[in-house]
């Protein structure tokens, strides 16, 4: 994977992540939701839903970052 498809990749990524819990579509979607979720009422779960989806993200792309750079860099040495 190169270092521009990947952040490509997070790009979308958290666009989709974060717009999910911004867009009136999805809001207005999710605060029709009555019933509770892991003791969450159904809005507060889908924002820590979305922590942890970027917090996941995060960790991933820095991962697959240093996965490019050790490629990057034993290329360089030979």
């Amino acid at each position: 994977m190169s270092r521009k498809k990947l952040y490509t990749t997070a790009v979308i990524y958290f666009l989709i992540v974060i717009g999910f819990i911004t867009m009136p579509p999805t809001v207005n979607l999710i605060n029709r939701i009555e019933p509770y979720i892991l003791g969450f009422p159904c809005f507060q779960f889908f924002i820590l839903l979305t922590a942890v989806l970027i917090g996941v993200g995060l960790m991933a792309w820095f991962k697959l970052e240093e996965k490019i750079d050790n490629k990057e860099n034993m290329g360089g040495e030979q």
